[in-house]
């Protein structure tokens, strides 16, 4: 009990100020000593309520934050990609939405679609290039209006390179 009342003086009163374990053995070590003194004292400060309220947690990152490389200018490479079916189903019969997103600026486009056909998707990326100008590069996912015949013929005379990803994250954000 008397080794209780040593520690709190030391530690939590007004001299002790929970200045944590290591300073809290300085102060201690030139008055009192007994056999597990360090031990008791760490135990006694890790175990402050105060002092857990106040602690500042430092965690260490196990991925390092490296920056991801964008293109040089706006619409040179876009991620696209579609949500479906979208409920409820607008006024006009939409029920999708082609999602594209610029990934220099992350600017992003949103068309309704009513059917999921090459020939609608492909009529959607026409009237967003007729805007932003033709991608370099389209990165996309595999779904099948993305891989047909038609659309790839499209992209193709467009001039765009089509690359097919799993997903497409910065379109998941913006959803």
């Amino acid at each position: 009990m008397r080794k209780r009342k040593i520690l709190n003086n030391a530690h939590e009163s007004v001299f002790g100020a929970h200045l944590g374990a290591h300073k809290t053995i300085q102060r201690m070590k030139f008055s009192f000593y007994w056999p597990g003194i360090v031990k008791e004292i760490k135990a006694y400060c890790s175990s402050c309520y105060g002092c857990q309220l106040r602690k500042v947690i430092r965690s260490v990152d196990k991925i390092p934050i490296t920056p991801v490389s964008r293109p040089e200018l706006p619409f040179q490479v876009v991620n696209v990609d579609l949500i479906d079916p979208v409920d409820p189903v607008s006024s006009q019969g939409h029920k999708y939405i082609l999602c594209l997103m610029d990934q220099h600026s992350r600017w992003p486009e949103a068309i309704p679609l009513k059917s999921l056909t090459a020939k609608s998707t492909c009529e959607a990326l026409l009237e967003i290039f007729s805007r932003t100008g033709i991608p370099e590069v389209i990165v996309m996912d595999n779904a099948t209006n993305f891989t047909t015949s038609l659309t790839q013929e499209f992209l193709k005379i467009l001039g765009a390179c089509p690359r097919f990803q799993h997903l497409t994250i910065q379109k998941k954000r913006v959803n």
